[in-house]
This record gives C-alpha cells, sequence and structure tokens, in this order.
C-alpha cells in the first residue's frame, strides 16, 4: 500500500493510489480473516477437510454479509484499479514496453537522423492551480530553420498523458493519418506538415495551451497543493525525438536489431551541433509570466519584473537578461523569503534568495553564506557570473538539486532538513553547503558551458561542476574537510560503482552517462591533476576552456577539447598522467617492500629514512575490463610520479594532512630503492598521501618507523 512518499511540505504524496490500493488488498485481507474464523479449529473437528464440510453451519448472517461486502470491496477496487491503469492510461508492463521500443524503432528509426529546426524565442504565461492540481500552460515558440533544406514536415512530441494539448504550427497542420500514427502514440508523437516549405533560414511560431489534468489512479500528475516543481518537458511541445531505442545489446540482438552506441563519437562533426539538453535549441530568449493560489510564491528563471494581482490570483512576471539554454523549471509554495545581496568584482550586485518551507530554517543561513563563498570563488577562478539573481526553492519530497539558469530547486531531503554537522570537525562532511556550491558551480559548467551531446559529454557538466564544488568547499572549510569529501563521496563511489556496472567501464574522456564516472571519478581526476601540475595551472585550462566555449553556441565543446587545454597548461613530465586519467582505466599500486623500511640517526642530528617501493600500475581493457600490468605489457614505458609523506603522528587521524615533509618521486621501474633526509624524527611514512593516484586498495599505504637499533 504505497504511501507516496512524506513531506512536512505537502504531507502524503499521493492519497489517492494510497486509498484504492488500501481498499484492495485491505478488503482481501478482511475476507481471508473471516474465512479463517470460518475454519478455525473447534473441539474434535481436527482435520480441514472436514472443517470445509461443515463450512454452512458456521456462517453467520452476520459474518456472511461482512464477507460479501469485503469481497465487492476487493472486486471493485481491483476492477477500479484496473481501469485506471489499463483502461484509461495504457499500462504496459517490461516486456510489453520493450516489444513497442522494438516496433518504434522499426518504424521510425529515420527520425532520428532528421535535422530539426531551432527554438530561438520562448513565451510563456503558466497559470497553476495548486488546490485543484490542475495547471494551464500557454505560450509560443519563434522557430528558426536551421538546417540545409526546406523544412516540409516537422514533428513534434506533446505531454498527452499529462495533459492536453493544442497546437498550432504557423503553415501547417497535424496528419493525424499518417501511417503509424497509433504506433507514435507511445512517444506522444505527432507530425505536422507545412502547406509551404519554410525555407532555410526562414521562421515561423508555435502556439501551445497545455492543460494538466486533475491526478487519476494511474497517471499522478507533478501539481501539488503546497510544493509544485515542474519543467518545460511538462508544460511545452518539444521538437526533439525521444530516445525510444533499446540499449541492452543482448536484447537488441534477441529483437534482431543491430548494435548501437548512444552516444556519437566526440570527433562526429554533426553530433556537435547538438548540445547536451536538446537538439532544437542554442540558446534561447525567455520570457514568463506565472500565476498561483493566493498565499503561494510561484517562481521561473529570469529576473523578477513584476509583482500582481491577476482575477485574484498571484502572479509574477520573469525574464532572463541573457539567452539561456531550453530547460526551465516552475515551482509554487507557500514560502518564506531569506535574502542577501553578493556583490560581483565589477561592482554589479546579485541578488541571493532562499524560498523555504517555515519550518526549513535550520540551515538557511548557512546556504547563504555557501551561495556568497561560491560566487567569490567561482568569479575568481572561473570568470563573471552571467545572472542578475541565484534562487534557491524548496520542493517536497526528492533527493536532488537540480540547476536552471539563476534558478535551483532544491529538495528538502538533502539540505533544508540535513544536520550539517561542526564545521571545526574534520571527520563530517556539511552536505547542505556542499550541495549549495555544487548548484552555483552548474551556472558555469552545464549553463556556460554546454556540451555535446557525444560520449564523455556529461563529465563537462557533471565532472567540472564537482572540481568547481569541491573547490569551493576547501576554501571555506579547509584541506581536511576537502580531503574527507573526497573520500566519502568520489573515491568511496566511484571504486564501489564500478563493481555494481553490469556494462564494460569505458575511460573517462568517453564516459556514457554512468554517474560514477561523470560525478565521482571525474572529480578524483581534478583532483590528483591539480595537486601534480598546480592548482592555478589546472583551474587556469579551465578557465580557458570556458572563455573560449562559454554561452558560444555550437559546435559544443567535448572532453577532447578539455584534455587539450589540460595538456597545454602540464608540463611534459605529466602528459602520462593525463593520458592515464581521460584516455585509459588505469589502477596504481604501491607498496612497502618486505623488510626494507629502515631509519637511522646521523651526529649531525639528520634523520635518514629508506625503504624500497614497489610500484605497478594495471591498465583495464575497455572491452572485457581484464587488467594488465605495464610490467607485462611490451611499448609500454614505467614513468610515473608518486609523493611520499612523512609525518611526527599517525597520519590516519588527518587523511594525511600535516606532514613533516612531503616528497615526489620520479619512478621508472617496478621496484625503486629510496632514500630521504629529515631534520625531524618521523613516527610514520605514508605513499600517496593526498589520495592522487588511482588506487584501490591503500591499507598498506601508511607504516610506522622507529630509530634501528
Amino acid at each position: 500500500v504505497p504511501l507516496g512518499g512524506y513531506s512536512e511540505i505537502n504531507g502524503i504524496g499521493d492519497t489517492l493510489r494510497y486509498k484504492w490500493f488500501l481498499l484492495y488488498w485491505g478488503s482481501l485481507a478482511a475476507l481471508f480473516a473471516i474465512v479463517s474464523i470460518w475454519l478455525w479449529r473447534r473441539g474434535t473437528q481436527a482435520s480441514l477437510i472436514s472443517r470445509f464440510r461443515g463450512l454452512g453451519k458456521r456462517i453467520t448472517i452476520v459474518s456472511g454479509l461482512a464477507a460479501g461486502l469485503f469481497s465487492l470491496g476487493f472486486i471493485g477496487a481491483g476492477a477500479t484499479i484496473y481501469n485506471g491503469y489499463s483502461v484509461k492510461n495504457d499500462f504496459a508492463s517490461r516486456s510489453e514496453t520493450r516489444k513497442r521500443q522494438v516496433r518504434l524503432e522499426e518504424q521510425f528509426s529515420h527520425l532520428f537522423d532528421r535535422k530539426v529546426p531551432k527554438v530561438r524565442s520562448v513565451v510563456s504565461n503558466v497559470d497553476l492551480r495548486p488546490h485543484s492540481q490542475t495547471a494551464t500552460s500557454v505560450g509560443y515558440f519563434m522557430i528558426e530553420n536551421t538546417t540545409d533544406a526546406p523544412l516540409e514536415d516537422l514533428f513534434l512530441t506533446v505531454p498527452v498523458r499529462r495533459a492536453q494539448a493544442n497546437i498550432k504550427v504557423e503553415g501547417a497542420s497535424w496528419n493525424e493519418g499518417l501511417e503509424g500514427a497509433d504506433v507514435l502514440k507511445d512517444i506522444n508523437g505527432r507530425f505536422y506538415d507545412f502547406q509551404t516549405p519554410v525555407p532555410v533560414g526562414g521562421s515561423f511560431r508555435i502556439d501551445f495551451t497545455i492543460e494538466i489534468k486533475p491526478p487519476e489512479l494511474g497517471n499522478a500528475n507533478p501539481i501539488r497543493r503546497n510544493g509544485t516543481f515542474v519543467n518545460n518537458g511538462i508544460l511545452m511541445p518539444g521538437l526533439d525525438v525521444p530516445d525510444f531505442r533499446l540499449f541492452n545489446q543482448d536484447r537488441r540482438r534477441r529483437a534482431g536489431l543491430d548494435e548501437i552506441d548512444r552516444f556519437a563519437d566526440r570527433d562526429d562533426e554533426e553530433a556537435l551541433h547538438t548540445n547536451f539538453f536538446t537538439a532544437s535549441a542554442d540558446y534561447v530568449d525567455f520570457e514568463a509570466s506565472v500565476c498561483t493560489d493566493p498565499g503561494q510564491i510561484p517562481i521561473a528563471p529570469g529576473k523578477l519584473e513584476r509583482i500582481y494581482e491577476k482575477d485574484g490570483r498571484a502572479c509574477r512576471d520573469y525574464k532572463a537578461i541573457n539567452p539561456i539554454a531550453l530547460f526551465f523549471s516552475y515551482l509554487s509554495a507557500r514560502y518564506e523569503l531569506a535574502e542577501a545581496m553578493w556583490q560581483a568584482p565589477d561592482g554589479e550586485e546579485v541578488a541571493l534568495e532562499i524560498f523555504y518551507h517555515g519550518e526549513h530554517d535550520y540551515n538557511v543561513d548557512l546556504m547563504l553564506e555557501a551561495m556568497k563563498r561560491s560566487l567569490d570563488t567561482y568569479t575568481e577562478v572561473f570568470g563573471p557570473y552571467q545572472y542578475s539573481q541565484v534562487r534557491i526553492m524548496e520542493f517536497p519530497y526528492g533527493g536532488f538539486a537540480q540547476a536552471f539558469a539563476g534558478t535551483i530547486p532544491f529538495s528538502e531531503n538533502i539540505g533544508f532538513v540535513m544536520d550539517s554537522g561542526d564545521p571545526e570537525d574534520n571527520t563530517s562532511v556539511d552536505t547542505a553547503s556542499f550541495v549549495t556550491m555544487h548548484e552555483i558551480g552548474h551556472q558555469w559548467f552545464g549553463h556556460q558551458i554546454l556540451p555535446a551531446r557525444v560520449k564523455g559529454f556529461n563529465v563537462l557538466s557533471e565532472g567540472l561542476t564537482m572540481n568547481a564544488s569541491q573547490t569551493a568547499y576547501e576554501e571555506a572549510f579547509g584541506w581536511q574537510k576537502a580531503r574527507r569529501l573526497l573520500e566519502q563521496r568520489s573515491i568511496t563511489s566511484y571504486l564501489t560503482g564500478r563493481t555494481l556496472d553490469s556494462n564494460d567501464e569505458p575511460p573517462l574522456a568517453k564516459a556514457t552517462g554512468q554517474q560514477y564516472l561523470d560525478y565521482e571519478k571525474a572529480n578524483w581526476v581534478f583532483w590528483g591533476l591539480k595537486h601534480y601540475i598546480g592548482d592555478d595551472e589546472m583551474q587556469g585550462a579551465i578557465r580557458k576552456f570556458v572563455d573560449d566555449f562559454g554561452s558560444k553556441g555550437p559546435p559544443y565543446p567535448t572532453t577532447a577539447n578539455l584534455v587539450d587545454y589540460l595538456r597545454e597548461a602540464a608540463d611534459e613530465e605529466y602528459q602520462q598522467l593525463i593520458t592515464d586519467y581521460w584516455d585509459r582505466i588505469v589502477f596504481w599500486d604501491l607498496k612497502f617492500m618486505p623488510d626494507t623500511l629502515s631509519l637511522k640517526s646521523s651526529e649531525a642530528g639528520m634523520y635518514e629514512v629508506s625503504f624500497a617501493l614497489r610500484t605497478d600500475k594495471r591498465i583495464a581493457s575497455e572491452e572485457n575490463g581484464k587488467e594488465t600490468s605495464v610490467d607485462e605489457m611490451e611499448l609500454e614505458d614505467f614513468d610515473e610520479w608518486v609523493e611520499i609523506g612523512f609525518y611526527d603522528k599517525d597520519p590516519a587521524e588527518t587523511l594525511g594532512d600535516e606532514w613533516l615533509k612531503l616528497e615526489r618521486v620520479h619512478v621508472t621501474q617496478l621496484e625503486t630503492e629510496l632514500s630521504f633526509e629529515l631534520d625531524t624524527e618521523p613516527t610514520h611514512i605514508m605513499l600517496d598521501p593526498r589520495r592522487l593516484l588511482i588506487e584501490r586498495n591503500v591499507t598498506d599505504n601508511a607504516r610506522a618507523v622507529s630509530l634501528d637499533e
């Protein structure tokens, strides 16, 4: 009996489903209870068969009526649930869904080869009605034919499963009689035929009205009584072709389909003209009017232009000061507002706003401070902020935050009601601050940098944002807390995620949407790179990347472009490391050779530490994951840089920080004899103390040491 989640903002998530399933299973349970009473063992009637024979004598008028009532409840609720899911809303099992995917691909795979025109501007008027859980979206797109041929027809998708859609394409009519139109319903697709083809460079307008219906069984909608969060995919038609294909290669073979790659290669010139949000827009002019119930605040991207009432409804107008990605959010709730101002280096003021549920004020001041610190760090390191405001808006349920242009919907569960921990305790991670920093980082990486939708695309969004937020977090809380964050989040998640992935792991530069690569390995790699080649050098390379590709439109950047910038910033001695980080799947393994560790003192008061270091590097195959040591590979040079830290206390207490001395050595063979001189007596030695190399087992990387007798 699913409750659909609980939120202090909006209460129980899905009471309609809850009530009907409760009636369904509750009636069956009650019926079983009555039958159990009828069949209960009494006296000498020990066998079940004899009790069934005497069942008629045990049924009383009351119990018989109750059984009939609960039977009707069970059958009636079941029929209602079936009607809601399977009749009205076309419920499909997993196997049926896969069959539909195969049928769609067989009939409409040519859609993926179509070039689509591009949206240039969006005007949106959204009326949210939380009291009835309905909404109306009225607006229009201005479209330019950016393809290389006159446009004879247009493919659109509409959110018909949640809404009724009325769409008018200027100069075109809906081809409802198209062969296969019934199949297109599975992806909410429509074709519109132009009476006169739109010439290359020509423009036309699409007007739309989307009516979101009240929730019903089998068709919940996202309009909440308090705490609505919807995006343009719910409120507007789309010009993109949904990727309805099967991607499991075994299932494709069984269905007689050819193997495919989900993402294009990074040198695919045509794919470089599609960004990771959509093929149907680059950056668009955007303005919106949003209305909601009295007492709630409606929010959309853009600068707030006007607050007013219309027909007794609370309304606000927004307009983007710069063109933004075709990716919008609309929210409405009974909010409290916390405000501050941040001054950019050029003197411009940016409004900082947090819209939150009144009882969830625990971390609001902390998040405002994180907003300021993020903007301080990012504008200094990566360049100017692009918008007039940063808004954070709390929404119910969920466990994520999401960055739109200048606006950040933020789940109550991952920031607003979490214990942020003691800022002086280096063993704790302040999730509220970190997530705030991460989402503001997306204002640069994901909105200024729009990656091409090719292999490795999300590393340029999530990976670069992880580096940015890790940098801001370290600036705010210090190296040790940043190191703890890296350990708890990125290192652990990457090593765990790769073991759980049923598919072969690709190199980082060619990741295909795996979170453990896009977020976690990328963050680990940037951490290692900045310590090897220098923080200023690495971040400077990323800033140059932003300067050259940010907010520029197509062709969009790829990880190949980013790696070129990183190589340019790095000395020759670290080019192999960049290859290992980005273009291969590499694991290092560092060990003290047995019985080689020695500490001696000299008459001059110095201390000599010597030991033999074993440094292995294993390269995993992209095809099957098989690992091979470079020592067993021909034409593979051993060219590694390893850091070694010396301590006067156990480095486990500080995650490798607070060293007496930190040395970096160049290793060119599997086993290397090393010797170091210190002016303070060390008690511990640690290999790769800052976790710069991708190493799985580091339990043997630290050793206690004492003077030789």
